[in-house]
């Protein structure tokens, strides 16, 4: 393809950007995709540098009932598996099994307290944090590690935003399929694989600049070249727009710089372990950790259960994602096999290598996942999902208020963007 053949310019190769040029693809129509990574993607990384697939960013799908995620990892011929977030064993802070009756007890009264939290919520004159709230109801709740297990394992790991970040009446405004959440043992990239088959993508492009003042087309300049098309539909992460790495030429809308500003983008990391042999752990799926109100990683995935590889994976929410982007690999390390040593009460297998991700200081994410922030809306992911100018369009995750924060979303966002571009295209030429 020429470099002025395009019909549209999609701007990232992550699933947003590759499910709008499939889509627009299937419809006849010319896509040039523009990457500024050298790997396709996105927030979708399956790293193999352990010699065993470990999904830094995306590594769910959420719910299989309807899910069009499910469709696309069984054409990618992708093995799933069934996770069950029963099948958890939480340890307290002197490494002793928490028992079933008082974990679940303590779980009922969460969610009790969630409900009791939302309907306050709605009587207030003005939005506040949800830790607000939960500390005018609860406020001894909050220090004990149980329930500090709960809210940050459960509540901030699933909205990638904090507490004191997150607005109390519309944090969990979204909505979820139904059915068991899907784990792809081989790898999640092996959807980002099946989207890219057939497609033009050229990586290794860093968009600096997208110009949709001429009434015709959209010219994109990278830090290596310029291309233009009639169309272009951007799908730049929450928290690239968020820094204004990208200058838009016409400025993007004040409604839409004012969701960009409102809204929340996470922090949400994970530290591969990777072990010579297995640990010495109940074979349960997942492990979770209720210290001290300061302890890192509460919550473990046993991937060895899952994929039958020696290895663990601490997730790091909230506070604890944040601290993670600070600190050396060796701090890291040491502060996880710390909790390991901990729960396990025994000596640990030798390290064979650890991996782990720091998605803030990732130029290209400069985070993870949006979520409701304090003072902002629904409309806000809204806001986000309406043309730029008559010739641009924002796609991703973020644009998507129904399913923000997820892979799902940001596919659904992408086929959104490209329905849009094709009817805008059909229109320029009728």
């Amino acid at each position: 393809m020429s470099l002025d053949s395009a019909d549209v310019l999609v701007i990232g190769a992550g699933i947003a950007g590759l499910a709008a040029a499939q889509a627009l693809r299937a419809a006849g129509r010319r896509v040039l995709v523009l990457e500024a990574r050298d790997r396709l993607g996105g927030r979708i990384w399956t790293n193999r540098e352990q010699g065993v697939p470990i999904d830094l960013g995306a590594a769910w799908i959420h719910g299989r009932v309807g899910n069009p995620l499910v469709a696309l990892a069984t054409r990618a011929q992708a093995p799933t598996f069934v996770t069950d977030y029963d099948s958890v064993v939480v340890y307290d802070e002197r490494g002793q099994i928490v028992p079933d009756v008082i974990a679940d007890r303590a779980y009922q009264d969460y969610r009790e307290l969630l409900a009791a939290a939302g309907r306050l919520a709605e009587n207030l004159d003005a939005d506040t944090s949800l830790a607000a709230v939960l500390q005018q109801l609860a406020p001894d709740r909050l220090t004990e590690p149980l329930w500090r297990y709960y809210l940050n394992a459960d509540l901030e790991f699933d909205t990638g935003g904090r507490l004191e970040q997150l607005s109390a009446q519309y944090w969990d405004s979204d909505a979820a399929f139904a059915g068991p959440d899907l784990l792809l043992p081989q790898g999640f990239d092996a959807i980002v694989k099946r989207l890219a088959t057939g497609l033009t993508i050229y990586r290794q492009q860093v968009v600096e600049r997208i110009d949709s003042r001429d009434p015709d087309r959209v010219v994109v300049q990278t830090d290596r070249s310029e291309f233009s098309a009639p169309v272009a539909i951007a799908t730049l992460p929450l928290g690239v727009l968020k820094q204004n790495q990208v200058e838009f030429l016409p400025a993007l809308p004040s409604r839409q710089q004012v969701a960009i500003q409102r809204l929340g983008f996470g922090a949400v990391n994970k530290v591969a372990l990777r072990f010579v042999e297995p640990l010495a752990l109940p074979a349960v799926q997942y492990w979770g950790y209720a210290g001290a109100a300061t302890a890192k990683f509460t919550y473990w995935l046993n991937a060895h259960a899952v994929s039958g590889e020696n290895l663990v994976i601490a997730i790091a929410s909230g506070q604890q994602g944040l601290d993670l982007e600070t600190q050396s690999d060796a701090e890291i390390v040491a502060a996880a096999t710390r909790i390991l040593k901990t729960i396990c009460n025994c000596r640990l297998p030798t390290l064979a290598g650890a991996v782990i991700s720091r998605w803030q200081r990732d130029r290209f994410a400069a985070g993870t996942y949006s979520y409701a922030a304090v003072g902002s809306t629904p409309t806000d992911f809204a806001a986000l999902a309406a043309p730029v100018t008559p010739r641009l369009t924002l796609a991703g995750e973020h644009t998507d208020a129904t399913y923000r924060g997820t892979a799902h979303g940001a596919y659904r966002s992408g086929q959104r963007a490209a329905r849009w571009a094709i009817a805008t295209l059909n229109q320029t030429r009728s």
